[in-house]
């Protein structure tokens, strides 16, 4: 059985797709609470996790980070770089 599926429907399916993953913009700056959202990292360690990211002794090269008085601030194009280098499992 041959089932024909109309071109705009295949395009919207993979629009659809790529909107979820690319639905950041790569130059937006982010607090360490939206990057947890992000990542569906656990609100209860986060903090502790992305520190281990940031230490170059544990990741070459580390996390990137920005520092804007007490509060740190992450460009989201390097933490995408950071988990394709370091987390991502294929």
């Amino acid at each position: 059985m041959n089932i024909e599926i109309p071109l705009e429907e295949v395009v919207k399916q993979v629009v659809k797709e790529l909107g979820a993953v690319y639905k950041y913009s790569p130059d937006e700056y982010i607090t360490g609470l939206e990057l947890a959202n992000r990542l569906n990292l656990n609100h209860k360690s986060y903090k502790s996790t992305i520190t281990r990211w940031k230490d170059p002794r544990k990741h070459n090269p580390p996390l990137v980070y920005y520092k804007t008085g007490k509060e740190h601030s992450y460009k989201w194009s390097d933490v995408m770089e950071f988990i394709d280098k370091h987390l991502r499992v294929d």
